[in-house]
């Protein structure tokens, strides 16, 4: 069985500020949490850049088994499906909301197609 890691990315002040709850639903559900911590930059577009950049390095130097990114403001509500965790392919999570702003209890995903090397 594999094991899911889940990765956050962000500032120190933004991962202080918000990625508490997340770390505690990763406790909760015996997810693997780690937390990466990026340099302040002037803006948005320069932190998710920064983000992107520190994503691709990870899965090109680190060894996991199933790798799940989340911006750290996220919740896992219920436990990931183990047929997510074991698939072969990459599955896609997205933050879904309401039409007030609210998040949704229901989620939405997507398998990709997965190239063999």
């Amino acid at each position: 069985m594999r094991q899911l890691k889940i990765l956050t990315l962000g500032t120190a002040d933004y991962l202080r500020t918000h990625g508490l709850p997340l770390q505690q639903d990763c406790e909760r559900l015996g997810y693997d949490f780690e937390k990466i911590t990026i340099d302040d930059q002037k803006d948005i577009s320069n932190i998710n850049h920064r983000i992107l950049e520190k994503m691709v390095d990870y899965i090109s130097k680190k060894e996991y088994q199933r790798l799940c990114f989340m911006d750290p403001e996220c919740r896992i509500i219920a436990p990931v499906p183990n047929e997510w965790i074991e698939s072969e392919r990459p599955v896609v999570f997205f933050k879904v909301r309401n039409k007030d702003g609210t998040t949704a209890v229901s989620y939405t995903h997507l398998t990709l197609p997965t190239k063999r090397i």
